[in-house]
């Protein structure tokens, strides 16, 4: 009896808190606050320095080595943040079935029992 009371009580607790865990984790394991603050920022801060002096042809080369290195930045960082998305989504979105599988899940165990004794007819 103290196990019906405890999985039907408590545990519901015990399971918000081990998804909310989950999720918290997820957040600080993206670093999804960094990543935004960082989007556009070159990769690996990698990038070409310009001289003091004004110089069109290495003015325009350091443009283009850096607008790389951004555009490398941000699409690795994009692509790191999509997938963070979908795995906090599907964490997200798992703790309702969970709820319900912790629900039905006694009378699983119950009806299993009664199917290996053969208290059912067989199908």
């Amino acid at each position: 009896m103290a196990y019906i009371i405890w999985h039907y009580s408590r545990a519901f607790g015990d399971i918000y808190n081990l998804w909310k865990n989950m999720t918290w984790f997820l957040w600080h394991f993206f670093s999804f606050k960094l990543l935004l603050t960082n989007l556009f920022a070159p990769f690996k801060r990698m990038g070409e320095a310009r001289e003091a002096r004004f110089e069109p042809s290495q003015w325009i080369a350091a443009f283009i080595i850096n607008s790389i290195m951004r555009a490398v930045g941000l699409a690795l960082r994009a692509s790191l943040l999509s997938v963070g998305g979908v795995v906090l989504l599907l964490v997200f979105l798992s703790l309702p079935i969970l709820m319900l599988i912790w629900l039905i899940l006694p009378l699983v165990v119950v009806l299993s029992f009664l199917f290996g004794l053969g208290l059912f007819l067989e199908v």
